[in-house]
């Protein structure tokens, strides 16, 4: 505790002194009164000494307390936590902005942003001389604290928000990693916010936790900037359909728009970029892109806090790279999400050579990749051609990007450098292990070269063997199953044998295991290429019902998930994965320009209208700078042709407006750990109830009113005046009572 007037208490302690001079010179004399019975009055007289003794020490202690408690009112004492800091003194201050696309909803026509940094303008006027700030935002960058008060203005008037923000749990964690650092007692950490759920990392509790204790507890304070009833329309994430599409093919795209707030009616629109082999281009400093033309138009009528889905379907598309866009032309707060970008590849299949071992048959495979439904309606992604092994040494190889062997045998060293030799150039190879393979010979140098590994024996299952067993999916073909591992009903596709391997290649990666801990699927990359080797069959059993098969992966129940795995296994190996050409902001953009060797020098024209000078090693292309939301488009510098490109747009959770509820933040920063303020009254009452403490003034007072109360009630009790007198107050007249009043007799 502290007051805020400390001379006022010593010279009220001084005048403690006053009641105890007085009880001193005002002490009662005997009066003298003549009586009979000298030994009755001798002992009244000492019975009455005693009660008068120990009524002056009471009186006395409370007229003391008296003049204490005025001087204890006067100096106007406080209650803190933070004893050695005062309201004038330096601060350690770390200013935390959410720049998130969010902050960019505007009110008034004024960006939720601007709002924060006029908010942090005025209190950097308010913090104590010599304080060290610092400013943090969802950028993560480093930062350090200045004492230089128009180096943070700077840096406040430069704040943008940002398509790729970390967490405020994450800059939370930088931000008390800084303060900590400081030498000065008093630290604060004020967060600049739309108070959005969406800001914070919800998974990240007992980290934020932790780190706040680490750091001391300093003073936090949480400034919503935020709209209580935001009103937005959005849109979701595109879902385009189907994934391929042939020449001439129709492109379904399903857009999903919510409404935030009160339901209003809206026009959705779709438009799709015509071809021009001219643009973009740079006029007068401007860039001039392809001519969009509106493909389709829809009227919607969202409710309350609702969502719809819409669809719309854009037919006839030519051969090529196609960029097109869904707007809402909507008047709401968030400008964001009011646009989402797509880019659609038109090409022909991908052809496939598919080559079979005796006994196994290419159906299993071909007709994955290949359904007669899809070739029907020419949508199908591959174009698959069968052989049998033997036919591969006479094979030409170089159309195929994807090679599939299915349970083969022996092949020669001639062969097995074919293959590797068509690996190194960029192609896929897929083999599947099955009872035509022999160890003796797939251990040879010559197989070596591809496979992951050596062969070491062949693993026999009891009647129920073994099932597949993904316990891992941070692998790109298994993407598909992130969030569902616990609903994937592997256990309905039996294994009863498959090859064990030995001795993996450094450079292998097992991809998925079985049950027993043994590795059902390895990759391993070659060259410009990949091989992935299945260490069982999925051509066995499936025709010939008179062999004992060895799995159950296509005679399962309803195997879907098996059917999802291969197909991804392929689309992986035809480095379609590398030819994604939609993309969150902030993901690695990867771009298959051809399988040549070599470095491509190419253009890429950025959302932002700049053009940057990028090198293709090998035919890959790999671009990390996807923080701007829009189309890149890729050129070629040898021959000025056009590459294709790829889109960029915002994740669905970016404009997620739902606000944060007391308990979220509870658990987050801890219910008794931070403070909300929305205005500058607010902030200020706040921050000085922290550097000052709590005042006890009001509480001090009632206190001496009480004791005033009782010292007179005790004074009139004690004092009483004698018989016949007339009543007195005060201390005047309690001491003329003393004077008159009879204490003992003289002798």
């Amino acid at each position: 505790m502290g007051v805020l007037n400390p001379l006022v208490l010593g010279l009220g302690g001084l005048l403690i002194a006053v009641p105890v001079v007085l009880h001193l010179i005002m002490r009662p004399r005997p009066q003298h009164l003549i009586f009979p019975a000298l030994r009755f009055v001798q002992q009244r007289r000492d019975a009455n000494r005693r009660r008068m003794q120990w009524q002056h020490w009471l009186l006395l202690a409370l007229r003391c307390a008296l003049i204490g408690m005025l001087a204890l009112a006067l100096a106007r004492p406080r209650w803190s936590l933070s004893l050695g800091a005062g309201n004038e003194e330096p601060v350690a201050a770390v200013l935390v902005f959410d720049t998130s696309p969010r902050m960019a909803y505007r009110q008034e026509n004024q960006p939720r942003l601007q709002a924060a940094q006029e908010l942090a303008e005025w209190l950097l006027r308010q913090l104590p001389d010599d304080s060290e700030i610092a400013v943090v935002d969802s950028r993560a960058t480093a930062n350090a604290f200045a004492r230089d008060r128009s180096t943070v203005r700077r840096t406040l008037e430069g704040l943008t928000t940002t398509n790729t923000p970390v967490s405020l749990t994450s800059v939370m964690r930088s931000a008390l990693k800084l303060v900590s650092s400081s030498s000065l007692p008093r630290k604060e950490i004020y967060v600049f916010t739309d108070h959005t759920a969406a800001a914070w990392e919800t998974s990240a509790t007992q980290s934020l936790s932790d780190a706040i204790d680490n750091a001391g507890e300093p003073a936090l304070y949480v400034i919503d900037v935020g709209i209580p009833e935001p009103r937005n329309y959005g849109l979701g994430q595109l879902q385009l359909a189907p994934s391929f599409v042939a020449p001439h093919g129709t492109l379904t795209v399903r857009a999903p728009i919510h409404a935030t707030g009160p339901g209003a009616e809206t026009i959705v629109q779709i438009s799709l970029e015509q071809p021009d082999p001219q643009r973009p281009i740079i006029v007068d400093g401007k860039p001039l892109l392809p001519e969009l033309q509106v493909r389709g138009r829809q009227t919607v009528a969202l409710a309350e806090n609702a969502m719809q889905q819409l669809e719309f379907t854009l037919p006839g598309l030519p051969p090529g790279i196609h960029h097109g866009q869904v707007r809402v032309l909507a008047d709401d707060g968030l400008p964001c999400d009011d646009v989402r970008f797509f880019t659609v590849a038109v090409r022909d299949p991908w052809p496939v050579l598919v080559a079979h071992g005796a006994g196994a048959s290419e159906r299993s495979l071909t007709e994955l990749l290949s359904p007669y439904a899809l070739r029907e309606l020419g949508q199908v992604r591959f174009r698959c051609d069968a052989v049998a092994e033997s036919q591969l040494a006479e094979s030409d190889l170089q159309p195929y990007p994807l090679i599939g062997l299915l349970d083969p045998g022996p092949l020669t060293p001639a062969v097995w450098q074919k293959l590797a030799t068509r690996v190194r150039a960029g192609a896929g190879l897929a083999i599947f292990l099955g009872r035509n393979a022999v160890r003796e010979s797939f251990n040879e140098t010559s197989a070596q070269q591809v496979l992951p590994g050596q062969l070491q024996r062949l693993w026999r299952g009891a009647d129920t063997g073994t099932v597949l067993a993904p316990d891992r999916i941070e692998h790109p073909i298994l993407a598909p199953f992130r969030g569902l591992q616990t609903r994937v009903p592997w256990q309905n596709f039996s294994v009863f044998q498959h090859w064990q391997l030995d001795a993996l290649s450094p450079d292998a990666t097992v991809v998925l295991a079985y049950a027993n801990g043994r590795p059902a699927m390895i990759e391993r990359p070659l060259g410009n290429g990949r091989v992935l080797l299945m260490t069982t069959p999925i051509s066995d059993g499936r025709d010939d019902l008179t062999r004992e098969p060895w799995n159950e992966i296509y005679t399962g129940e309803d195997p879907w998930p098996v059917l999802i795995l291969l197909d991804q296994t392929m689309l992986y190996l035809t480095r379609n994965a590398s030819a994604r050409v939609n993309y969150l902001a902030g993901q690695a953009a990867a771009i298959s320009l051809g399988t040549a060797p070599g470095t491509l020098r190419c253009q890429l024209f950025t959302p932002l209208g700049q053009w940057q000078d990028l090198s293709a090693d090998g035919g890959d292309l790999n671009y990390q700078f996807t923080e701007a939301l829009g189309v890149y488009r890729l050129r070629s510098l040898q021959g000025n042709s056009s590459l294709g490109g790829f889109s960029v747009n915002l994740p669905t959770e970016a404009s997620n407006l739902e606000r944060a509820t007391p308990e979220q933040l509870a658990a987050l920063l801890g219910a008794d750990r931070y403070q909300v303020a929305r205005k500058q009254d607010e902030i200020q009452r706040r921050v000085g109830l922290a550097r000052r403490g709590y005042e006890l003034y009001p509480y001090a007072m009632m206190l001496l009113a009480l004791l005033m109360g009782l010292e007179h009630w005790v004074a009139n009790r004690f004092y009483r005046a004698t018989t016949g007198a007339s009543p007195q107050s005060g201390w005047s007249s309690r001491a003329a009572a003393q004077s008159s009043t009879s204490s003992a007799p003289s002798s």
